[in-house]
C-alpha cells in the first residue's frame, strides 16, 4: 500500500475512534442526567417513607355532634399494610380544648388493650366517656400506639410526625342543649332515605315546640303591645339543637351502655329487620332503662324481631293489638282502630310502633304527632306538646307581677310607674331594671337586665342537679372535722409569744441574744410540725368515704338501673385503682349549693381540681381505672350500669301497685317493710306532686337542748346529716325545681354524666304516676330503691 493510501486510512480511523469516544461521551452524560433525575425522584419518597410511621389512624365522630353530657360514638380506623403481624395497645390522651392546651386540661386517658394488626386495617366502634369540660367545643386528643419494641406516635396529619398532629373532636357546647336521635336504616348511608324517614328525622324533634320558633305570619300579626308582654328574646341556651345521626343496622351496639350515647333511637327504612339478637338485647335493656325506641316495621322480619316487638310493647298493649307476621314477613296488627299508634312504658323507657302507610305526615295529623313527640321525650303530663301545641314560655312580668309590682305595657314596652315602685326598698330592687323616667311618667323596662334576672330558668342547658350535692355531704366521713378557730388562734399566739417577747427575754437573760437567728427557724419549724399534726388529729378518720347506691325497679322486682355515688376522703395522697365491668364511670361535677359543708370558718369546702380518670381494658365492658387522690380533698364518682347484678330487694310485692295508690295497700307496704330484713330508715311515696312517709316520717323529732335528731331506729344522727337525708329523699324521684329542660320533661334517656342529671324519672304533674323511695342505711353506705308506677 502507497504511503499516501496509508496517511488517509490513519486518518480515517481516527477520526472513527474520535466519533465514538465523542459518543460514549454524550451517553454518559446522558446516562448521568437520567440518573440525578431519578434520585431526586426518589430519594424525597424515600425520606417520606422513613418518616411515616407503620401505623397510621383515622379518628370521627359517629354523629354530627354528641348529646349533652352524653358518652361520645367514635370510630377508629388503624391503618396498617405490613406482613408482620402486630400486637399492642391504643392510648388516647384528651384535653379539653383546641390547638392550644396544657397538661392542666387533660380530662381523661384511655387505653384500649390487646389490638392485633395483621397486614390490614382494622377498624372498630367505642364511645368516650362523659367527661366534664368547659365551654370549649373542641377536643383535642393525643393518640399513641404502644408496641413491645416502643411507642408509636400516631398524627393526624401524614406531614407533621415530628411532633404529631393531635385529632380533633368537635362536640356539644356546654352551654348549649343538644339531643341526639339515632335514625338507623337497613342500608349503606350513602344510598337516599325514604320519604318517611327524612319527615321523622325532623318531626320527632322537641325544638319543633319551643315557642321562640314563631313562624313569620305568627310575629307579624302580633301587635307591639303583645311583642313587649311577651319579653322573650332569644338568647342561647333557650332553644333544643336537634342531631339526626345516621346509623346502619349493622353499627348498632351490642352493648347496652354504648346506646347512652342517644336520646332516641329510630328504627326505618327496614332496619329492625336487620338486628341481630345481640343488638336487639342491648337495646331492649337500654330502654327499659329509660331510653326511647320509636320503631317503623316496613320491612319483612323474622319471629325473633316480632318478639322484639311484642316484648316492647308488654301485655296489655299485646291484648289490645294482636301482632302476627304473614307468610312473606310482615307485620300484620289487629287491631279495633286502623293503622293505629302502639304506644308502651316500657320498664322507664318508652315505646313507640307507628302504623306503616305510605306517607306518615299525612297519617299524622298535628296532635297525633305532638302526642307522638311527647310520649317519646317524656314531655311532662300539663304541658301543651300533648295537644300538638308549643310548649309555655316563661313570662318574666308575670313573675314581677306575683311579687306585688302592678307591671303594664304599651306600644313601646313594658313599664312601671310612680306608684307601682312604692316604698324605696321596692325602688331600690327594681332599679337596674329600669331606664331613665320618660316625660310621661313611665319607668320601661329594661329586658337585658330582666334577662338576667329571671332567665336562668329557661335555659335548656345542662345543669348539676342538687341531689349530687346532698349525696355528697352524706358520703363524706363523720368523724371528719375541720380545725376549731380557737385552736388554730392558740397555735398562732403561742408562736407569735415564742418568736417575741420569749425568745427577747429569755435570751437576754441568758446573755444568748446573738442565737435568735438560729432558735427562730427552729421554733418556726417546731410549730408547723405541732399545726400539722393538729390538722390530722381532727381531719383524719379510719373512714374514707360512703356510698349512696340507687336502683331502679320494674315489674317482676328486676332491677334495671343502678346509680352509684362514691366519695373518696383520703389522709394522705394516694393511687386509686378499681376494676369495673359493664359500667359508666365519671368524676361527679362540682356543685357548690347551700346544702354543701360549712366549717366553722362560714366557708364551703375547697374544691381542688380532681386529677383524670385513667382508663385501660375495654370501656365500658371491662376495665381498670386509675386515678390519684390528693390528701383532704373529696373526690366523687358517679357509676352508672344498666344491668346490675346481686342486688338485694326489699321483700314486696313490686307488681302491686295498690300497696302506694291505697290506704289499705299502704298498710299492707308498712307491715311488710318493717318485717325487712335489713332495718328500713324511709319509706316514701310521691303522688301528684306530694310526699307522704311510711316510715321515718321527716322531719323526725327533735330533741330539744341536744342539737340532734332521732332516727327509727332511735340512733342519734347529727343535725346536718339528717338534714341532708331529707333534701335527698325530696330530690331523688325528680329532677330540682323543675327548671330548664326538666320544665318541659320529667326524664332524660341514660347518660351517665356526673351531673347526675339522668336521675330523674317522675313527672309529679302526671296523676296517672306513682313513685315509691326505700331507703335502707349500713353506715356510710345508703341503699336506695326506686320504682315507678303508671296507674290508669
Amino acid at each position: 500500500m502507497s504511503r499516501p493510501v496509508q496517511r488517509v486510512a490513519l486518518i480515517s480511523r481516527n477520526a472513527l475512534a474520535s466519533g465514538l469516544f465523542a459518543l460514549k461521551r454524550w451517553r454518559c452524560k446522558q446516562l448521568a442526567a437520567a440518573l440525578l433525575t431519578l434520585l431526586v425522584w426518589i430519594i424525597p419518597g424515600l425520606i417520606l417513607a422513613a418518616d411515616k410511621p407503620i401505623v397510621g389512624l383515622k379518628m370521627e365522630l359517629m354523629s354530627i355532634r354528641n348529646r349533652s353530657s352524653g358518652p361520645l360514638p367514635v370510630r377508629f380506623r388503624l391503618e396498617y399494610n405490613q406482613p408482620q403481624m402486630l400486637e399492642g395497645d391504643l392510648q388516647l390522651s384528651i384535653y379539653d380544648g383546641q390547638d392550644f392546651y396544657t397538661a392542666e386540661d387533660l380530662i381523661a386517658k384511655l387505653r384500649f388493650d390487646d389490638i392485633v394488626l395483621v397486614g390490614q386495617d382494622y377498624q372498630f366502634n367505642v364511645v368516650l366517656p362523659p367527661c366534664r369540660t368547659s365551654t370549649m367545643r373542641n377536643w383535642s386528643i393525643e393518640a399513641v400506639f404502644i408496641t413491645e419494641s416502643g411507642p408509636i406516635p400516631l398524627s393526624s396529619i401524614i406531614d407533621k410526625q415530628n411532633p404529631p398532629e393531635a385529632f380533633d373532636l368537635i362536640t356539644s357546647n356546654p352551654a348549649e342543649r343538644s339531643v341526639l336521635l339515632c335514625s338507623c336504616c337497613a342500608e349503606s348511608i350513602g344510598q337516599s332515605a325514604s320519604k318517611n324517614r327524612r319527615f321523622l328525622e325532623t318531626a320527632l324533634s322537641l325544638e319543633n315546640y319551643n315557642p321562640l320558633n314563631q313562624s313569620v305570619d305568627e310575629n307579624s300579626q302580633a301587635t307591639a303591645q303583645e311583642a313587649a308582654e311577651s319579653l322573650a328574646p332569644n338568647w342561647a341556651g333557650r332553644s333544643i339543637i336537634h342531631f339526626a345521626g345516621q346509623w346502619v343496622a349493622r353499627d348498632l351496639p351490642l352493648d347496652p351502655l354504648s346506646y347512652c350515647a342517644f336520646d332516641l333511637v329510630l328504627l326505618s327504612d327496614g332496619a329492625l329487620a336487620r338486628l341481630t339478637q345481640d343488638q336487639m338485647d342491648g337495646l331492649s335493656k337500654w330502654v327499659r332503662a329509660g331510653g326511647s325506641v320509636c320503631i317503623l316495621p316496613d320491612a319483612p322480619m323474622k319471629p325473633m324481631h316480632l318478639e322484639l316487638l311484642r316484648t316492647l310493647l308488654g301485655k296489655q298493649q299485646s291484648d289490645a293489638a294482636d301482632l302476627t307476621l304473614d307468610d312473606e314477613g310482615r307485620l300484620i296488627v289487629v287491631s279495633d282502630e286502623n293503622d293505629p299508634l302502639l304506644m308502651n312504658h316500657f320498664g322507664l323507657g318508652r315505646a313507640l310502633i307507628l302504623p306503616v302507610v305510605e306517607d306518615l305526615e299525612q297519617r299524622l295529623g298535628k296532635e297525633d304527632l305532638g302526642q307522638v313527640v311527647a310520649f317519646l321525650w317524656k314531655v311532662r303530663c300539663n304541658n301543651g306538646i300533648w295537644n300538638g301545641e308549643k310548649w309555655a314560655a316563661t313570662n318574666y312580668l308575670n313573675q314581677l307581677r306575683a311579687t306585688g309590682i302592678d307591671v303594664q305595657t304599651d306600644e313601646i314596652g313594658a313599664y312601671v310607674t310612680d306608684e307601682s315602685l312604692g316604698d324605696k326598698e321596692r325602688w331600690n330592687l327594681l332599679r337596674p331594671l329600669l331606664n331613665d323616667r320618660q316625660e310621661n311618667g313611665r319607668y320601661y323596662l329594661n329586658t337585658q337586665y330582666l334577662e338576667s334576672f329571671f332567665g336562668g330558668s329557661e335555659r335548656l342547658n345542662p345543669r348539676t342537679e342538687l341531689l349530687l350535692s346532698f349525696g355528697e355531704q352524706l358520703l363524706l366521713p363523720e368523724d371528719v372535722e375541720m380545725v376549731p378557730t380557737w385552736v388554730i388562734g392558740l397555735i398562732l399566739s403561742g408562736y407569735v409569744l415564742t418568736i417575741g417577747p420569749v425568745d427577747y427575754f429569755v435570751l437576754g437573760w441568758l446573755r444568748l441574744r446573738k442565737y435568735t437567728w438560729v432558735v427562730f427557724p427552729i421554733v418556726t419549724v417546731c410549730f408547723t410540725f405541732l399545726t400539722i399534726a393538729v390538722a390530722h388529729d381532727y381531719m383524719s378518720s379510719e373512714d374514707t368515704g360512703g356510698r349512696l347506691v340507687i336502683t331502679d325497679v320494674v315489674d317482676n322486682g328486676i332491677p334495671v338501673r343502678q346509680t352509684v355515688l362514691e366519695t373518696l376522703f383520703l389522709g394522705a395522697k394516694t393511687e386509686i385503682t378499681t376494676n369495673h365491668k359493664s359500667q359508666l364511670v365519671v368524676q361527679a361535677e362540682d356543685s357548690p349549693t347551700d346544702a354543701d359543708w360549712v366549717n366553722a370558718y362560714g366557708n364551703g369546702p375547697e374544691r381542688k381540681s380532681d386529677t383524670p380518670l385513667s382508663y385501660a381494658g375495654h370501656f365500658p365492658q371491662n376495665y381498670t381505672i386509675r386515678q390519684e387522690v390528693q390528701q383532704w380533698s373529696p373526690v366523687s364518682l358517679r357509676m352508672l350500669s344498666l344491668e346490675p347484678q346481686g342486688v338485694k330487694l326489699p321483700a314486696i310485692d313490686w307488681n302491686d301497685s295498690t300497696l302506694v295508690t291505697t290506704p289499705e295497700g299502704n298498710i299492707r307496704l308498712r307491715a311488710a317493710l318493717r318485717q325487712n330484713q335489713i332495718p328500713i330508715h324511709s319509706a316514701v311515696i310521691y303522688h301528684n306532686g306530694t310526699q307522704e312517709a311510711l316510715l321515718g316520717q321527716l322531719p323526725a323529732a327533735f330533741q330539744a337542748g341536744s342539737g340532734q335528731q332521732v332516727g327509727m331506729t332511735g340512733d342519734n344522727i347529727p343535725g346536718s346529716r339528717t338534714i341532708a337525708i331529707q333534701q335527698l329523699l325530696s330530690y331523688i324521684p325528680t329532677a330540682s325545681n323543675n327548671t330548664g329542660l326538666f320544665r318541659i320533661v320529667s326524664q332524660v334517656a341514660p347518660q351517665g354524666a356526673g351531673s347526675l342529671e339522668d336521675l330523674a324519672f317522675w313527672d309529679s304533674s302526671d296523676p296517672n304516676q306513682w313513685a315509691l323511695v326505700i331507703m335502707t342505711t349500713d353506715g356510710d353506705e345508703f341503699q336506695v330503691y326506686r320504682k315507678l308506677y303508671h296507674v290508669d
